[in-house]
């Protein structure tokens, strides 16, 4: 398993079904530079990964 597959498993279910569909539907499509952004994405905290995400709270 990859590092980025790891860091998609927040254990927050919504956030897991998201970023899990994502990872398998997107990400070996995206650049490099897209993949690093998604990486910094996955750094947050999963509470503000959720207002972003679900909540639609624009993220700044």
């Amino acid at each position: 398993m990859s590092k980025v597959q790891l860091e998609c498993r927040r254990g927050m279910l919504e956030l897991d079904l998201i970023f899990e569909r994502y990872l398998s539907q997107r990400y070996d499509a995206l650049s490099p530079k897209e993949k690093e952004l998604f990486s910094q994405l996955l750094s947050a905290e999963d509470p503000e990964l959720y207002d972003w995400l679900i909540a639609e709270i624009p993220c700044p």
